[in-house]
């Protein structure tokens, strides 16, 4: 017995020890520790402008061209805020709460900075000063909408601008220019028309305005040069321009304005506005002034002294730079000696400026060599190529140094800018920020000397333009060789033993799994991503951002740390990603699926006359084979996604792939990509294959059988008859799970689902394009159903109508009666359509009246199993409101199928052409609270047993989850009966509450979220969860139903030890004690 003791307070300690601290559970729920935020700078198309702090350059802020966004990123370890190098301090959205995505009119119109205020203008006529270190608002000013033209193009808008020089704001709107406190924003001077030398001139029409073109700080900061001229009509491409001879410099003092007339220059050469930049020297009171041609092939290059006495008059040099044989695209200055022009393709070439050159002479070029940027930095000259940066000294133009630069232009692209902040301190140091063709920024520093350069920080701002992902599960980077993927995930992975050897090592303490290893809580972190990899929370995720044509691979386990990244051919017009089988066009772009073995896809690359594509290896970036295939003359309409049984080699480069893309042309004829493939090594036969073209501009929908070189159309649905738009298209998730294909109700009957894999939701919108079209409508028999109804005409016989037509507060029906209608009931101008792919036949149609598409225009779509969840913005009611639509075949009673007979006649073969319609329920619903919803998406699980959440992206931005129960459209108006309560059926209410245990994001802010990804984990308690397509990347783990097959954070080990040994002793003490007694019995 003392034996036993002995060796159970062993075995005790032991199981004590393990079970210690340093133990990980199966499970954690810690902030941070199982999720990841990305937060970009908000610059899908990258970087256009950067200015930096003028104290100490610790701070750099960024804009970028069609974003509503700016940021400021810490240039090194601040001295405040203790924050590290490349860290972004902060980011505010300019444009208020319109947004900055694509087509979004209301983005930043200017942008400029002094005295550390950044001051932006929003094309909705919104002035908003900055601070430059934290962020904050300083103050906002509403011009009004005067400052929206309608002349200009949205890239060259020729009345709203500003410009900052000195302590004063000049801001250009319309006719007028009005003059603000640079730091205050209180107005100085507004709309000073009457004060200008101009007025508007009836020759030129409409188009014509005053306009500050550029402006530079005077003598002291209380005065300002500006240069002000008058556009006149656009040219062919919406570019506003000008001429010398309608420009007149002013000199802005905080209280009244002068023109000085000593600087005027003669000359009728049209000139870019958006293309001048002015340098003043103040030592010598002369003014430069650089523009371009109307044509873009000359630059014009204006000289002369200013005097503050506007009787004197002095010569001004005009030169012409005219041997230049590229288009140019924008100049500036290097200093007073030297400009920099950029010619078409981001070449920079520099020129000297020859104080003895008579006007219109050619200035010959002495530098030979082109770059891709150029600035100046104290006494010298920086010039930039892809490879390496050079230096020379700014007096006698002699090369002092050649660094070489680590960029990788094959992944990130080339050098587009070059943005500089030099120092003048012994002890300061002089920073470039670099920007690539690719959306990458690079930041690095140059000692005094600019002998030695180091790289600071490198960020991703492409991840901002994200579009589509893929997530991949990269356990096969840990548990096997390459060449036995498929063999694991079909053999290993889900085996018993693999499970049981899993939970085993999770019992083992730190000293028994890493005995080698003194590290501490580095340990914990190895065993927690061991753990991550044998339970499929380890993912490697494929982000593509189809505006810069760039792939990234993103570790989930690394935090989204980007392990790989690929850049596709700049030149293509545009990139599709190809994914998976043909079970859902989702995969077309890219979308999640989660077939075993699929690490492998497609990129296709778009030419006139060509398409090139590569089959990359998802988990690592390798290109497996790469090719192109010539295109005929017709344009393809749809890409098909196969995949093949094995891989063939294909393409130049010799390699194999499994992913295959069927592309259909317009001309209905089928090629193949890889060329190399037979049709006969596809999981899915072309013979046997359907598919569907969508034409948005028109809104027609075709359904195509496809052969083996030739696709007949079977199916044509076309919204434009009834002057409807598609807004939105969704498709289920190809990689779904159904657990079971029918929901048990409380009285035990069978509730079937309509499970149909090729249903696809339609969204679409009839424009408010007022009395115009009243005609057309009436013509339109659509049109004329919905315009009886809502007028009320008093006809004998019922009037059939598209079915969903119908009164927001009735039941969908496919006839009306004429005495139901209202006359107050607007028309309804949104559809959700319900449509089978293969026929193109409406399956299931509603109707929603107050959508203002100017508003809100998305109207995100979820299908999940039966399930369609979407939501639109109610113009009436100012909230979002949520629909839900689930999908029936019937019922079948509760005695309908037994051992001994079966009442249920069903059909056993399913046709999308000759099947029944689905029965359908409907309900509508809205949040709590009156946010916005950009996103939806719903939890995947590897088996589908776990309940399931729909997950939503709110313009508050959070990401929250909300139980399906809540969004059952069978929720009883009433009490719910007894049956309905052991179903989990709860009473209607048309508010979800919005739980904050739910907000998945927690406190996190995650902006502008446009996309849902779920995928699953190899337990089936788990779900991961991937939220992009805004300015942030947001990755984390959820349980729907709770960790049902997984141990708790706080599962108590050391208690369970002492159990089982107890349990132990208590069994040797019996057996002793039993054979104790039978000793004695027969003895």
């Amino acid at each position: 017995m003392n034996i036993v003791l002995k060796y159970t307070s062993i075995l005790l300690i032991f199981f004590l020890y393990s079970s210690g601290s340093n133990v990980l559970a199966l499970y954690e729920e810690d902030v941070g520790i199982s999720d990841f935020l990305i937060s970009t700078a908000g610059h899908p198309n990258g970087v256009n402008y950067a200015t930096f702090d003028e104290e100490n350059a610790e701070i750099v802020v960024t804009s970028g061209e069609g974003s509503c966004y700016i940021s400021g990123r810490a240039t090194t370890t601040t001295t405040t805020t203790k924050e590290k190098e490349g860290t972004l301090i902060w980011r505010r959205n300019a444009c208020g709460d319109g947004g900055g995505g694509k087509g979004s009119t209301n983005r930043i119109a200017s942008i400029d900075s002094s005295n550390n205020i950044v001051a932006t203008l929003a094309y909705d006529g919104i002035l908003r000063g900055w601070d430059l270190k934290d962020g904050s608002l300083l103050y906002d000013v509403n011009l009004g909408s005067a400052v929206i033209s309608t002349t200009a193009s949205s890239d060259d808008d020729g009345s709203s601008e500003i410009h900052m020089s000195g302590n004063l704001l000049l801001v250009s709107h319309n006719q007028t220019i009005s003059v603000y406190d640079i730091k205050t924003g209180e107005p100085i001077l507004r709309d000073v028309q009457e004060q200008l030398p101009y007025k508007k001139s009836k020759k030129h029409g409409k188009a014509a305005f005053h306009k500050v073109i550029a402006t530079i700080s005077g003598e002291t900061n209380d005065k300002v040069y500006a240069l002000i001229g008058l556009s006149i009509d656009s040219d062919a491409t919406t570019r506003t321009t000008t001429s010398l001879s309608n420009m007149a410099v002013l000199e802005f003092t905080s209280n009244e304005i002068t023109e000085n007339t000593s600087f005027q220059i003669k000359n009728p050469t049209q000139l870019l506005v958006s293309s001048f930049k002015l340098y003043f020297d103040k030592n010598s009171g002369n003014l430069s002034l650089l523009g371009i041609s109307q044509d873009q092939s000359s630059v014009l290059l204006v000289s002369g002294i200013l005097s503050s006495s506007s009787s004197s008059q002095h010569q001004n040099a005009l030169k012409v730079l005219d041997n230049i044989d590229n288009s140019i695209e924008s100049v500036d200055f290097i200093n007073s000696s030297i400009i920099s022009l950029k010619k078409e393709g981001g070449v920079v070439k520099l020129y000297p400026i020859e104080s003895d050159a008579t006007s219109s002479s050619s200035v010959s070029e002495t530098l030979q060599s082109s770059f891709s940027g150029a600035t100046s930095c104290n006494k010298h000259l920086i010039t930039l190529t892809d490879e390496k940066m050079d230096i020379y000294s700014l007096e006698t133009l002699q090369k002092l140094n050649s660094i070489a630069l680590n960029l990788h232009t094959e992944t990130q692209g080339s050098v587009t800018n070059l943005y500089s902040s030099c120092s003048s301190s012994s002890h300061g140091r002089n920073q470039l920020l670099i920007t690539t063709t690719g959306g990458t920024s690079l930041m690095i520093s140059l000692d005094k000397d600019m002998k030695k350069v180091v790289n600071r920080w490198e960020e991703e701002e492409a991840l901002a333009s994200t579009t589509r992902s893929i997530l991949m599960d990269s356990s096969l980077l840990y548990e096997t060789d390459e060449n036995n993927e498929e063999n694991y995930l079909q053999d290993e992975l889900f085996s018993f033993t693999h499970r049981l050897s899993l939970q085993l090592k999770s019992l083992q303490p730190t000293w028994v799994s890493h005995n080698n290893n003194n590290s501490g809580g580095a340990d914990i972190i190895v065993r927690k991503n061991q753990r991550d990899v044998k339970f499929g929370f380890a993912k490697i995720a494929v982000l593509f951002s189809s505006q810069k044509g760039r792939l990234f691979g993103l570790n989930t386990l690394e935090k989204g740390k980007v392990v790989w990244s690929l850049l596709l051919n700049p030149l293509a017009s545009f990139h599709k990603i190809v994914h998976g089988g043909a079970s859902s066009s989702q995969g077309i772009e890219g979308g999640l699926t989660q077939s075993q073995g699929t690490n492998e896809f497609l990129s296709l690359s778009y030419f006139a006359e060509k398409i090139e594509y590569q089959c990359i290896d998802g988990l690592r970036g390798r290109v497996i084979a790469s090719g192109e295939l010539e295109l005929k003359d017709s344009k393809v309409i749809q890409t098909v996604p196969v995949r093949a049984r094995a891989a063939a080699h294909s393409g130049k480069t010799g390699g194999s792939c499994k992913q295959i893309a069927l592309l259909l042309h317009e001309n209905n004829e089928i090629s193949m990509i890889p060329p190399d493939h037979s049709s006969d090594n596809t999981n899915s036969s072309p013979d046997n294959l359907y598919t569907h073209a969508i034409d948005y501009d028109s809104g027609l929908v075709k359904s195509f059988l496809l052969g083996k070189s030739n696709a007949q159309v079977v199916g044509e649905l076309n919204f434009g008859s009834g002057n409807e738009k598609i807004v939105e298209v969704a498709y289920p998730n190809p990689g779904e799970v159904v657990q079971s294909p029918a929901t048990i109700l409380g009285d035990d009957s069978l509730l079937l689902k309509y499970l149909n894999p090729h249903i696809m939701v339609i969204v679409t919108h009839i424009p408010d394009d007022g009395d115009e079209k009243e005609k057309e409508e009436k013509e339109d028999p659509f049109a004329s159903a919905l315009l009886s109804e809502s007028s009320g005409s008093g006809l004998s016989s019922k009037k059939k109508k598209p079915v969903g037509v119908t009164t927001p507060s009735s039941s969908s029906s496919s006839t009306v009666n004429e005495n139901s209608s209202s006359t107050s009931t607007p028309k309804p101008n949104l559809f959700i359509n319900v449509v089978d792919s293969v026929s193109s036949k409406i399956l299931y149609r509603v109707s929603h009246s107050y959508y203002s598409g100017s508003h809100s225009p998305a109207v995100p779509v979820s299908i999940s199993e039966n399930w369609i969840v979407y939501s639109y913005f109610n113009q009436n009611s100012k909230r979002n409101e949520i629909g839900v639509l689930t999908l029936h075949e019937g019922m079948i009673d509760k005695f309908g199928i037994t051992m001994f007979k079966s009442e249920v006649q069903q059909e056993l073969d399913f046709s999308s052409f000759a099947s029944e319609k689905p029965i359908v329920l409907h309900k509508i619903y809205t949040l709590g609270q009156p946010k916005g919803i950009h996103a939806i998406g719903v939890t995947q699980t590897t088996r589908g047993i776990a309940s399931k959440q729909f997950l939503m992206a709110l313009n508050s931005n959070q990401i929250i989850s909300v139980d399906r129960r809540f969004l059952d459209p069978r929720r009883p108006s009433g009490d719910p009966k007894q049956s309905e309560k052991q179903e989990g059926l709860i009473k209607y209410s048309p508010i979800v509450p919005m739980i904050p245990q739910k907000t998945l994001s927690y406190f996190q802010t995650v902006e502008d979220v446009k996309n849902i990804q779920s995928a699953p984990a190899h337990v089936e308690s788990s779900s991961l969860i991937l939220g992009y397509g805004g300015p942030d990347i947001f990755f984390t783990r959820v349980s729907p139903s709770k960790g049902f097959d997984m141990l708790p954070e706080n599962f108590n080990k050391g208690l369970l030890g002492v159990v089982v040994l107890g349990l132990l002793a208590v069994l040797v003490t019996l057996q002793n004690m039993n054979r104790k007694k039978s000793m004695g019995i027969y003895w």
